[in-house]
C-alpha cells in the first residue's frame, strides 16, 4: 500500500480511510487568512502534497510563497478553483498577476470539462488538469431507497453563484406559470456574483428568503415541479452543478443555461438546456416541460440516475485521492 502525505483544508480526511492508499493527512489552518497561510507554507516538508479546496485567496498566497521557498520540494494541488471572467481593464490586470501565480499549481482538480475560459485568461490547460465529476451535496440527507418523486406545484430558482436573475423573472413574466425565487441576502447574493438590485417580481412569482438549513432546502426542491439554474452568460466555471445535482438527485427535471459546468458533463437527456441570457428560450422549456408529465419525468429519471452514481464526499474524496496517488508515484 502506497503512503502519500497531504496538508489540506478537506477536514474529512481525518475520517476517511482508502483501500489501496494510507494517507498521512494535516490540515491548513482554519482561518485562511494572509499570516495563518505563510505559516502554513513554512509548515510544509519536502515530498507533501498541499490540497486548497475553493479557497482562491488561500490558493493564490501559498502560490506566491513556495514561489519565494523554491527548496520547499512540495506539490500544490488546487481543487475547484472558481475564477471569473475579467471584464474590465482592472480585472484583465488582476487576471495577469494570477495566472502568474497559478504557473506555480502543480495540478488542477477541475469538476467540470470545457477549460477554455480558464485556458484564455489564467493558463489552466487541459494537460495540467484532471477532470473528476462532482459529488451530491445532500447525498447524506436523501432517504434510502429513494422515496417517490413528489409532483410539485412550482418552478423554483435557487443557487446562488453567478446566477442570471433577471432572465429567469423575464421568463417567468412570459410564461405565466406559478414560481418561487429562493434566495438568500443581498450580500450573500453579491459576493457570490449575483446583484439583486432593482428586481421586480412579475406577480407570479412568490419571493422567500431561505433560512440556509438544510431541511428547508430539501422541502422547496421537493415541493418544485421544475427547477431553473439560469447562470450568467460569460460565466467560465462551472457554477450551477452542485444546485443541479441536489435537484436531480431528488427526481426533478432540471432547466439550466449551457455552459461550462454543462458541457460534456450533462446530456440533454438528464437536463434540458438552453442558451444562457434568453428569456424566450427559457420560458419555451419552462412551458413545455410543466404540460408534458412524459417528458418531464423521463428527463428527471435519467437526471436522477446520474447523480445518485455520483453519490456523496466520501467517493469524490476517494477520487481526489486516487489521482494525487498517480501523481505521487
Amino acid at each position: 500500500m502506497s503512503v502519500i502525505r497531504i496538508r489540506s483544508n478537506f477536514a474529512s480526511l481525518d475520517k476517511l480511510s482508502f483501500p489501496d492508499v494510507k494517507v498521512v493527512h494535516s490540515r491548513l489552518s482554519p482561518e485562511p487568512g494572509f499570516f495563518d497561510s505563510v505559516r502554513d507554507a513554512w509548515r510544509t516538508q519536502s515530498g507533501e502534497f498541499v490540497l486548497v479546496n475553493t479557497d482562491t485567496g488561500r490558493l493564490m498566497i501559498l502560490c506566491l510563497m513556495f514561489i519565494l521557498l523554491p527548496w520547499r520540494k512540495v506539490r500544490l494541488v488546487s481543487v475547484d478553483t472558481l475564477l471569473l471572467r475579467p471584464r474590465s481593464f482592472g480585472e484583465r490586470i488582476k487576471a495577469v498577476f494570477k495566472k502568474l501565480l497559478l504557473l506555480r499549481v502543480d495540478l488542477f482538480i477541475l469538476y467540470f470539462k470545457d477549460l477554455r475560459g480558464y485556458e484564455r485568461y489564467y493558463g489552466i490547460s487541459p494537460r495540467r488538469s484532471v477532470y473528476v465529476p462532482f459529488k451530491v451535496n445532500t447525498w447524506e440527507s436523501l432517504p434510502s431507497p429513494p422515496h417517490p418523486v413528489r409532483e410539485g406545484s412550482t418552478i423554483l430558482f435557487s443557487g446562488r453563484t453567478l446566477r442570471d436573475v433577471p432572465t429567469f423573472l423575464e421568463a417567468c413574466k412570459e410564461s405565466g406559470l406559478p414560481a418561487v425565487f429562493l434566495h438568500q441576502s443581498n450580500d450573500v447574493f453579491e459576493y457570490h456574483g449575483t446583484p439583486l438590485r432593482d428586481l421586480k417580481l412579475p406577480a407570479n412569482v412568490r419571493d422567500e428568503v431561505h433560512d440556509g438549513k438544510r431541511s428547508s432546502w430539501l422541502e422547496f426542491i421537493s415541493n418544485a415541479r421544475l427547477v431553473v439554474v439560469p447562470i450568467q452568460s460569460g460565466t467560465i466555471s462551472n457554477a450551477g452543478i452542485s444546485t443541479c445535482l441536489d435537484a436531480m438527485a431528488l427526481g426533478k427535471c432540471v432547466i439550466v443555461s449551457e455552459g461550462p459546468a454543462t458541457r460534456g458533463v450533462f446530456s440533454d437527456e438528464e437536463v434540458v438546456l438552453v442558451p444562457p441570457g434568453d428569456p424566450a428560450a427559457l420560458a419555451d422549456a419552462m412551458r413545455r416541460l410543466w404540460s408534458d408529465d412524459a417528458l418531464r419525468n423521463t428527463i428527471a429519471a435519467n437526471g436522477r440516475r446520474l447523480a445518485l452514481s455520483l453519490e456523496g464526499e466520501e467517493r469524490l474524496l476517494g477520487d481526489i485521492v486516487r489521482v494525487v496517488a498517480t501523481k505521487a508515484r
